[in-house]
């Protein structure tokens, strides 16, 4: 038995050596297989072509460059790790012996629009990451001779053609992508972390606890959203720093609901009434009992929440009160290009599609982990 084991080893390192998943389609696991030939034949294709660049990190020593050179590695070694570790034991698990969050991704995994999503978050942060060695351009240089350069059409030397000024439009989005993403998944995290906080001290509590802290959460709700937070940040100078921590700080009292509708439940429960009779302090049974069940519905409004960030922050650049010119964002690229639809309709309406593409992908995903983390829905 254990010879067999040591051949069927050898077999996969040998065919992982190969390519990567191609063990994973020989024992007929497409999805797997696939998805790794995908990742290590794109960053092989980013090695190669990009080679240049690539060995330019070594010179320039910009931190971008080293953050693209982690992510290959990176991305080389995981595709070959999993290559060998992917499907190497039981695929027959129960799901008496399974934990809950392998039943949800077995779940995920059968929605089919929500791993596109997956997918297209996946390869977005990729060359989010690898932006250095995908273009040649830098994103915020202007060219000596604007006239000659300004407003080129999509060819092969510019992708996406040129701005007003003459710059890639291509390497602007990917560049852009950094600070729109950024600037979602941070004040996702400020806003997750404080809604669930507030939530699960409101809901565990109750009586004036819950009163006063829902009433100020009605008051902070009843306010325009876009019109509170134009008036915040045009009291500061805008800059990257304030649009994040204004979108955190003024997005959370829709999870604070979501979080305290499930703890009101959730603390008559069995093994709460258990934890205060052992004695367990009201802190404790919050943090290690009640807020790791709640993380369902959390995580949920955490992913549908960034794709309304990183339309919130497009609409904030496009005003000009987000990331200053000339870093790039998604919004203010696209205000570049607002005057010049006519003539030179690229300018904006690729990073609109990157946009759209962006939001429906996170959307995606959201509908997919409500539907898996519903135990109600399970068939």
């Amino acid at each position: 038995m254990s010879a067999s084991g040591g051949n069927g080893s050898r077999k996969r390192l040998s065919a992982a050596a190969l390519l990567p998943g191609l063990p994973q389609l020989l024992r007929g696991q497409r999805r797997a297989g696939l998805s790794l030939v995908a990742l290590a034949l794109s960053m092989l294709a980013v090695l190669v072509f990009g080679f240049d660049r690539v060995l330019a990190t070594f010179t320039v020593g910009r931190i971008d460059y080293w953050v693209a050179f982690l992510t290959l590695l990176a991305g080389l070694a995981a595709a070959w790790w999993l290559g060998v570790s992917w499907g190497r034991g039981s695929s027959e698990d129960s799901a008496a012996g399974a934990s809950q969050w392998a039943i949800a991704w077995r779940e995920f995994e059968k929605n089919r629009p929500a791993m596109l999503g997956l997918y297209l978050m996946v390869a977005l942060y990729l060359v989010t990451l690898l932006a250095p060695y995908l273009t040649s351009y830098e994103p915020s240089v202007i060219v000596d001779d604007i006239m000659r350069v300004r407003h080129l059409a999509p060819s092969q030397d510019h992708l996406m053609g040129t701005d007003k000024y003459g710059r890639d439009v291509y390497t602007r989005i990917l560049y852009g992508a950094r600070i729109s993403l950024s600037i979602g998944f941070i004040a996702v995290g400020i806003s997750i972390a404080l809604g669930t906080l507030v939530g699960a001290v409101s809901g565990y509590f109750g009586g004036v606890v819950d009163a006063v802290l829902m009433r100020f959460v009605d008051t902070l709700i009843s306010f325009p959203r876009l019109v509170l937070l134009i008036t915040v940040i045009a009291l500061f100078q805008p800059s990257i720093l304030v649009v994040v921590v204004v979108l955190g700080l003024t997005l959370w009292p829709s999870t604070a609901r979501i979080v305290r509708g499930e703890v009101l439940s959730l603390r008559e429960r069995e093994f709460i009434e258990a934890a205060r009779a052992l004695g367990l302090g009201s802190p404790r049974i919050i943090l290690r009992h009640i807020i790791p069940n709640v993380l369902g519905p959390v995580i949920v409004a955490a992913t549908l929440g960034l794709g309304n960030i990183i339309l919130i922050e497009a609409g904030l650049s496009f005003l000009g009160l987000s990331a200053p010119p000339p870093t790039p964002s998604w919004g203010n690229i696209i205000t570049d290009g607002r005057e010049y639809l006519v003539e030179a309709w690229w300018v904006s309406t690729f990073p609109g599609l990157a946009i759209v593409f962006t939001v429906v992908s996170f959307n995606l995903i959201g509908d997919g982990l409500r539907d898996a983390l519903d135990p109600r829905l399970r068939v």
